[in-house]
């Protein structure tokens, strides 16, 4: 069986479980990126025919183990930056109020969240991305 590469590859492999299945590799399939009339009828005809000629370039899919390994490795880093993201706006926020930043103990946290309703916010924000990675992540 034969697949073109997308995000929900994941989903379409597991749906597909016991079936050989064969990833296109998107950026080395051009025929069907640059043809005139591009349809999903199309496509399937062109991939069929580059199998066919045993010239169909394929894409790596990775065991599961790996896969989700690396969706954990993803989603840790997506609240790493959020994490840091919230930090700047907390350090920014904080120097617009003329407020002396302490860093980021339960004390000064306390304080800043008294400060103003954004800093409240954005302290809340913190906490709750720091409580969420701790219980997912640990």
């Amino acid at each position: 069986m034969i697949v073109e590469a997308s995000s929900t590859i994941d989903r379409i492999v597991s749906f597909l479980s016991g079936h050989n299945i064969r990833v296109a590799h998107p950026a080395k399939v051009r025929l069907i990126a640059e043809s005139m009339n591009k349809t999903d009828r199309n496509d399937a005809h062109i991939l069929l025919d580059l199998y066919k000629r045993e010239y169909m370039p394929e894409s790596y899919l990775p065991p599961r183990e790996i896969s989700e390994s690396r969706n954990i490795c993803r989603n840790r880093n997506f609240l790493v930056r959020q994490r840091t993201a919230i930090k700047n706006r907390i350090r920014n926020q904080s120097y617009r109020l003329g407020m002396d930043f302490d860093g980021f103990t339960k004390k000064s946290l306390s304080t800043l969240r008294d400060a103003s309703p954004m800093l409240r916010i954005l302290v809340e924000d913190l906490e709750n991305v720091n409580k969420y990675m701790k219980l997912t992540f640990t």
